[in-house]
């Protein structure tokens, strides 16, 4: 309560400009191994004729596989999924 009567206190991470690229970058990397990880996962399910994104969502959820961040597929993630994906081999390949 002292804080907040003092007049250049401000409330959070004074220093957060400089960890926010830090974690920005944490995040992306974890995305990009998930992406990888799944992408055995969805060439499986277009082998099995699930071309359509709701498809691969459904069959995502049924197998009880989450999203990283742990939540249900739909076909938006699906989409972004599969682009995440192209982007790494894209880049792997250069």
């Amino acid at each position: 309560r002292k804080r907040l009567r003092e007049p250049d206190w401000e409330p959070g991470n004074p220093n957060w400009k400089d960890h926010i690229h830090k974690m920005w970058s944490a995040n992306t990397d974890k995305a990009d191994a998930f992406a990888l990880s799944i992408a055995p996962v969805l060439e499986e399910l277009e082998e099995h004729g699930l071309t359509t994104l709701l498809g691969k969502a459904k069959a995502l959820n049924a197998r009880g596989i989450r999203t990283v961040t742990e939540k249900r597929w739909y076909p938006t993630t699906v989409k972004n999924l599969i682009a995440r994906i192209e982007q790494l081999q894209k880049e792997d390949c250069q």
